[in-house]
């Protein structure tokens, strides 16, 4: 488990140096409130998707790991197109950003539940709580230090008037974390899979215990939160950089 720490703390520097700095790119090559919006919403929309997907295919290949690691690498690899075709394809800038951070998604929420379900195995049931609530603690203290330093990163190459190398370099290190992390996870115990039967449920068999099962409506709970959340949240880049005039930092 200890390994997995480690492996989220290096994933927290591809989430704070490339997830978060995505729109703040494509706001910086012109796209205008519809493309932010599209950014930001399509991408985890058709992750969502992919989960399910990722989870068929867990159980068909029986073997966590054996997904885990391909989807990590393919996501890693997605940053160098996402700031490649936009330097020589000028035009279609915004579309390659948003078709590159789309396919990152899909491979990274592929991978999703696949891993969950091999830290669930290792993870003892009485300490299970407790792990990831402390592996949380760390990704997320982990990632507020990575944004803090690229928001620096990209403050200090706008002074010099070299924005695009600054995303550059961001993007390079969210891709070289993103390999460690999936080198780390190629190297994690992965116990044998054997999903139980009546773990199995449908959409309708979900709907029909909403009244009465905790899961149910801690789901409905999240799903109502995020969507709330996310009304706003694509255009506060927007506000920030385009309207406030605030720099990177």
């Amino acid at each position: 488990m200890a390994l997995s720490v480690v492996e989220g703390s290096i994933w927290s520097f591809m989430a704070g140096f490339g997830d978060t700095c995505i729109s703040a790119f494509a706001i910086f090559l012109k796209a205008g409130n519809h493309a932010v919006a599209f950014l930001c919403s399509t991408p985890s929309r058709v992750g969502a998707f992919s989960q399910m997907i990722g989870a068929s295919m867990t159980d068909r290949l029986g073997r966590r790991r054996d997904l885990i690691v391909p989807c990590s690498v393919i996501q890693a690899l997605m940053f160098v197109p996402m700031i490649v075709l936009p330097f020589f394809f000028r035009s279609w800038a915004v579309p390659s950003v948003i078709l590159c951070a789309a396919l990152s998604i899909v491979f990274g929420h592929g991978a999703a539940p696949a891993w969950v379900s091999m830290m669930g195995d290792v993870a003892p049931e009485n300490r299970r709580g407790d792990y990831f609530g402390r592996r949380g603690r760390m990704v997320i203290l982990m990632v507020f230090v990575a944004t803090l330093m690229a928001g620096l990163v990209l403050f200090l190459c706008q002074k010099k008037g070299h924005i695009w190398a600054g995303f550059s370099c961001l993007f390079a290190v969210a891709c070289v974390a993103r390999l460690i992390s999936a080198r780390l996870l190629a190297l994690h115990y992965d116990p044998p899979y054997k999903p139980s039967p009546e773990a199995y449920f449908s959409l309708w068999d979900f709907l029909r215990q909403l009244p009465r099962s905790n899961f149910a409506k801690f789901t409905l709970y999240v799903a109502l939160m995020m969507g709330a959340v996310n009304l706003a949240g694509p255009f506060f880049n927007v506000y920030m950089l385009r309207d406030l005039h605030w720099s990177y930092a």
